[in-house]
């Protein structure tokens, strides 16, 4: 009595952990993904078909059948939105089909408007253009 309910205990935590690894392996290939997607020299198409490699690499390629990608812009920011749907595995790899959706995004490598109409680059740089200087006062160890 007591062995089947350890066998059983141990067969659901298997189970749930297979169902963690395959949402972050989907996860991971999604965003992969995205990013190799919005990269200049690069389309949406082969983001999607290096999702596609990815999944279909570590899972059953059930997995990676229900890929589609957009082009969207967030906040004046222009994102490649990567999306995902998968089965959940409930009894081995076995389970229902696009149950487990995903949804990543990659920022296309180009200059946003900032609030203020300058752009991202502006924004984030210093003030002023001078390297800073090291102060030789201070021993070693930074402290004084």
């Amino acid at each position: 009595m007591v062995s089947v309910l350890l066998i059983a205990l141990v067969g659901i935590i298997l189970q749930l952990s297979y169902a963690l690894y395959t949402r972050n392996i989907v996860l991971d290939a999604a965003n992969a993904g995205a990013r190799y997607g919005a990269l200049y020299d690069r389309s949406p198409d082969e983001g999607a078909e290096r999702t596609r490699a990815i999944i279909a690499g570590a899972l059953p390629a059930s997995y990676a059948s229900n890929i589609s990608y957009s082009v969207e812009y967030r906040q004046g920011t222009r994102v490649l939105a990567m999306e995902v749907r998968a089965p959940l595995p409930v009894l081995g790899p076995l389970g229902l089909p696009d149950s487990t959706t995903v949804r990543t995004y990659a920022i296309y490598p180009e200059y946003s408007q900032g609030k203020n109409g300058k752009n991202a680059s502006a924004i984030n740089a210093p003030s002023n253009s001078a390297t800073p200087q090291l102060d030789s006062s201070l021993p070693e160890g930074g402290e004084k």
